[in-house]
């Protein structure tokens, strides 16, 4: 029998599926609920909210482990607490759809302002990464999200290589000053020039 095409919506062939954006809104109320809390392994999840996706990170390996506990106590020690806040692998928010999790952020020294809301682009005086087998993903796109949502400053702590790459002048095409820190030299963020941090000390 020949189909009726009088009777179909004119719509009816131009609807498609569409992949779910997930919202930061969403997103923290997933986590809360404890979604993300552990794999069918028991084993924790680590995720992260990239433009409307949820993201998951592969488990951190030994070097990552000792890298982010060494500069953590590096950052610690080169920066007073009354100058600045080091806010360690938690979720900031860079726009409606983007909440990552890096694993260092340097914040203005005003913990109350981050007890009811997560810091935003305009909060973030540092943001770092440590990356062992992630490094092209965070060269790539972290490092492209970090520009274009206007944070000032950006390093990538490179495992693998021993390096420090250091950026600056954050644009919507990325950042504009990209160079390696020199071997032995101290680097301190722009926004605290008198608080340089020994960072070749992480593979001492």
């Amino acid at each position: 029998m020949p189909e009726d095409r009088a009777t179909l919506s004119p719509m009816s062939t131009m609807v498609q599926p569409s992949p779910l954006k997930i919202d930061v809104r969403r997103y923290l109320r997933m986590a809360e609920a404890g979604v993300f809390d552990a794999d069918e392994w028991g084993n924790p999840v680590r995720v992260e909210l990239i433009e409307g996706e949820i993201l998951e990170m592969p488990p951190p390996n030994p070097p990552h482990c000792s890298a982010v506990g060494e500069l953590n106590r590096l950052l610690i020690d080169a920066i007073p607490r009354e100058r600045a806040i080091v806010w360690c692998q938690s979720p900031v928010v860079l726009s409606r759809f983007t909440a990552p999790q890096p694993d260092f952020v340097v914040l203005p020294p005003h913990a109350h302002r981050f007890r009811e809301k997560l810091p935003q682009p305009a909060d973030i005086w540092l943001a770092i990464e440590v990356a062992d087998g992630s490094l092209a993903y965070d060269r790539g796109r972290k490092g492209g999200l970090y520009a274009r949502s206007g944070i000032a400053e950006y390093w990538l702590l490179d495992v693998s290589g021993r390096a420090l790459e250091i950026r600056r002048q954050p644009g919507k095409d990325g950042y504009a000053s990209v160079r390696r820190a020199a071997v032995g030299e101290r680097v301190a963020p722009a926004a605290l020039p008198d608080c340089p941090v020994d960072w070749a000390a992480v593979f001492a």
